[in-house]
């Protein structure tokens, strides 16, 4: 997942997102190379991508603690129903291995931010579920495209226009 065509020296990353260098962690080593793959190779668009928020930043209603906790990476899509911004995407990264922790973790995030994907991604592995309602299941070993996962929830919701999205 590391790419070559990252900005870094041997302390810091640049970051497309923020716009300004990272200190350059294993696990942000990680979390930069997901979004350049999101960005460059699977057409995320870029203004649609949040890093490292608080929960408290997009959820209310929950306990204090619940939203101290910080994501990793949120895409978003544009809802024409709803007229609003929705989570679409949201992506744990580590450093080291992937575990039920991991995906515990993962599902704790979700379960507040209701995106129809999320993926837990290491530098050696990488998983895609997709969540129905309380269900959720693996569906791939990698990302999908951002138009691919338009069209997919186009088919899972067909009252909704979600191609306005692309």
């Amino acid at each position: 997942m590391a790419s070559s065509k990252l900005k870094a020296n041997p302390s810091f990353l640049h970051c497309q997102i923020r716009g300004k260098p990272s200190p350059a962690t294993p696990e942000e080593v990680v979390r930069q190379s997901v979004v350049y793959e999101m960005i460059h190779r699977l057409s995320f668009p870029k203004s649609l991508i949040v890093l490292e928020k608080d929960l408290s930043n997009l959820v209310s209603g929950a306990t204090p603690a619940a939203l101290k906790r910080r994501f990793d990476v949120v895409a978003f899509f544009k809802d024409p129903l709803a007229g609003s911004l929705k989570p679409l995407l949201i992506v744990e990264c580590k450093a080291t291995h992937l575990d039920e922790k991991a995906l515990a973790q993962l599902l704790g995030y979700n379960h507040f931010l209701k995106a129809p994907y999320f993926a837990a991604i290491s530098k050696a592995r990488s998983a895609l579920f997709l969540r129905n309602g309380n269900q959720w299941a693996p569906i791939s070993s990698g990302l999908l495209p951002y138009p691919v996962m338009i069209e997919h929830l186009s088919k899972i919701h067909p009252d909704r226009s979600l191609r306005q999205s692309l």
